[in-house]
């Protein structure tokens, strides 16, 4: 099933479909205050996400950067 990431920011939105390994589809987002930078959001995402998932989320924020 499918697993969907999302950051949104006041000026930004990125959404990534990730594969999951469970039975659910499930959803993450992080909401992101006003003025944090890449790094910060980066951080914050490998904190909180499997590796996998946070490599494919920090992708795509570089991409988008």
């Amino acid at each position: 099933m499918p697993m969907w990431v999302e950051v949104r920011s006041a000026t930004r939105q990125i959404l990534v479909e990730l594969e999951d390994t469970d039975d659910d589809s499930s959803w993450a987002m992080l909401l992101v205050p006003e003025g944090s930078t890449d790094v910060q959001v980066i951080g914050w995402v490998e904190r909180y996400l499997p590796s996998p998932h946070a490599s494919a989320l920090r992708a795509a924020i570089e991409y988008e950067g």
